[in-house]
């Protein structure tokens, strides 16, 4: 029998199916785990197709990365799903709720920071995220906590991809001092945007972790004025509501 052919997009869905079996076999040949450069050395694929797979495989439950940034597997029902999209837009509405300020939820896979939703009453202060948040994350308290806790290789990428331009006087341009700031939100849980995207806007975010890994992130916007009175505060809030949904 004459087989048809075989179309473009067909092929690519199996070479892309190969390449997921490809890293399943890895994981299971290595207990101890892989980096992201060593999968990308494996199937002979860029860094950023390699985290894709891996980030895929993490989403899905048949993989996940450790606090040293290498991959395991998983066996079946080893790791618990992702917080669902119900789940996080109740914790948005508790954090508007409880902190009177616009709060902000954004999704982070595949790669990219995307705006989800804002949830915020009329006359609560706000900002405008751009359509390309992705390529605002440094200069935003809500793309700055999903930065925080990228390996690497990972941030590496998003700069190469989407550099650190400048919005406001304050935005942070020099990735060491990007850095720095990120480690210091990993330390603390919470990430600032003290006018770096706007100016005068002050926000703060923490993210939502699935197994060591952001799934997304919850903001809020605070005006400078009640930053400085109740910033502690807030913050501790804005921190209670992504622990709530992270796992």
């Amino acid at each position: 029998m004459i087989q048809p052919p075989v179309q473009p997009s067909q092929t690519r869905g199996l070479s892309t199916a190969r390449s997921v079996l490809r890293v399943l076999q890895l994981l299971g040949d290595r207990p101890g785990g892989v980096t992201l450069v060593e999968v990308g050395q494996f199937l002979g694929k860029s860094s950023h197709t390699a985290y894709y797979l891996l980030n895929t495989l993490c989403q899905e439950g048949f993989a996940q990365k450790g606090p040293d940034h290498r991959y395991r597997g998983c066996t079946s029902g080893a790791v618990s799903p992702n917080p669902t999209l119900e789940l996080l837009y109740d914790s948005l509405a508790e954090l508007n709720l409880t902190t009177q300020c616009r709060s902000y939820l954004v999704l982070y896979g595949d790669s990219e920071v995307s705006l989800e939703h804002v949830q915020g009453k009329q006359g609560q202060l706000g900002v405008r995220l751009g359509d390309d948040l992705e390529a605002a994350a440094h200069a935003t308290a809500v793309g700055k906590s999903i930065l925080a806790h990228l390996s690497p290789e990972q941030l590496e990428l998003h700069v190469q991809r989407k550099g650190l331009q400048r919005f406001t006087a304050q935005t942070i341009t020099d990735l060491e001092d990007l850095n720095s700031e990120l480690r210091q939100i990993r330390q603390e849980g919470v990430a600032y945007d003290l006018g770096e995207y706007a100016e005068d806007i002050f926000c703060m975010a923490a993210p939502v972790l699935f197994h060591g890994l952001p799934a997304a992130s919850l903001g809020i916007v605070v005006p400078p004025g009640r930053f400085s009175k109740h910033g502690g505060q807030l913050s501790e809030r804005v921190l209670e509501a992504a622990r709530s949904v992270s796992c």
